[in-house]
Formats: structure tokens, C-alpha cells, sequence
């Protein structure tokens, strides 16, 4: 009952953001004027429970990348929370689209803000996930997602999604090929403190992830 409770207010909150940044819609408005709505949808997504509020949400974000085409953190927000939730789509062939349209928005903020270590991880992050769906495309496309991540850690060393990202993936990588918990625990332990020391004057920076270095951290932990 709470869920559905929080959905309805959820959506209403919603109504009048839609209409506003939908009247924005195919035009470059100045961030300025969009980024509180954006600030705003980020807020609720830390505190969304199901998937449709989820998604509720992203239409949100996807209003205002469309209507902010010269912001590349409204772009690459779009992007990363398209890949996220394609995650919890069971049907294939949506969270392939969802992956596709990801793909499209990263591609634009690379084109604002290119080199830029949160971009160049997102895009290598959206390839990982192809392969999540379809591990028969390891092969084509594993060694780009390493380097991409190489790529990002070079541009950015003080990126902390940078060490959980590559702690996650030795976590699933033999030894022999570089891999293994000891590598692992290693990346993900920078990338606590990495986090400690991130600070950002946009409040709508990416800065996902700690919790997610700490359950990686204590999955390892437990497998002692």
C-alpha cells in the first residue's frame, strides 16, 4: 500500500515538471533553467522503490536532456540511468533499446564535453552491460570496455567510479588474465577512499556508487 501510495505522489509531483520542461522541448534551454528539475528527478530516484516510479523518473531526465542539448550532465544522467534500469527489464529486446538509446545520449554528451573520464566510463559501462546480456559478444567487445576504463582512470585518476567499476570486473576475471578478488578488493578499497575525498560544486555531478564498493567489499569478505 506504500508503494502504491508513494507512486501517486510520486507521479503528481511529476505532472506539473513534465508539462514545464516538456514546453522546452526541441529547444537548447540554459541550464540554468533546467537543472533544478533535473537536481530534482536525481533526488527522487535515490528513494524510488519500483520500477515504474523508475521509470516515471527517467522520462523525466529524458525531458530535460532533450531540452538541454548543450549540458553534458543532463545527457550523460539520461544515458546512465537508461543502462541502469535496462538492467531490470527481463525481456531482452528492451533492455536492448534501452541500452541503444543510453548509447545515443552518452554519444551526445561526449560531443559537449569530450575527455571527459565520466563520459569515457559510462560509454565502456554500457558495453559491459551488452555483454551481461549477450556473453557471446565478450569477445568483440571485452577489450574495448578495458580499455576504456583504462582510458577514464588516465583522464581522471581521482575517479572513484573509476576503481569500483574495474573492482567489479575482477571480480569475474580469472587470475591468469589479471583478475581475481586480491585485485579486485585492492580497486575497490581505492575507490572508498577515493570517494571520501570527492567534492563537486554541481550538485548534479555523478557520484553514484559508494554503496556499491561497500557490498562488493563485504561480499569478498565473506567469501574468506
Amino acid at each position: 500500500m506504500k508503494k502504491i501510495i508513494y507512486s501517486l505522489i510520486t507521479a503528481l509531483l511529476l505532472v506539473g515538471t513534465y508539462q514545464e520542461v516538456a514546453a522546452q522541448a526541441g529547444k537548447d534551454v540554459p541550464t540554468e533553467k533546467t537543472r533544478r528539475f533535473l537536481v530534482r528527478y536525481l533526488g527522487s530516484l535515490d528513494t524510488a522503490k519500483t520500477y515504474e516510479t523508475k521509470a516515471n523518473l527517467l522520462r523525466g531526465i529524458e525531458m530535460v536532456a532533450n531540452a538541454s542539448k548543450s549540458d553534458w550532465i543532463s545527457q550523460y544522467h539520461a544515458s546512465f540511468q537508461n543502462a541502469v534500469l535496462s538492467i531490470e527489464k527481463k525481456d531482452t529486446a528492451e533492455a536492448s533499446r534501452m541500452l541503444n538509446k543510453a548509447e545515443e545520449f552518452i554519444k551526445t554528451a561526449n560531443s559537449i564535453q569530450p575527455n571527459e573520464s565520466e563520459i569515457v566510463l559510462l560509454r565502456a559501462m554500457i558495453n559491459g552491460m551488452r555483454i551481461g546480456q549477450n556473453p557471446s559478444l565478450g569477445a568483440a567487445l571485452g577489450p574495448d570496455v578495458m580499455k576504456g576504463y583504462a582510458e577514464a582512470k588516465k583522464l581522471n585518476a581521482e575517479n572513484p567510479r573509476v576503481y569500483l567499476v574495474l573492482g567489479e570486473s575482477y571480480m569475474y576475471m580469472p587470475e591468469e588474465a589479471g583478475g581475481g578478488m586480491k585485485v579486485a578488493k585492492a580497486n575497490l578499497e581505492i575507490a572508498l577512499k577515493k570517494y571520501e575525498n570527492e567534492k563537486h560544486d554541481d550538485p548534479a555531478w555523478p557520484t553514484w556508487g559508494k554503496d556499491r564498493a561497500l557490498q562488493l567489499l563485504a561480499e569478498i569478505e565473506s567469501k574468506k
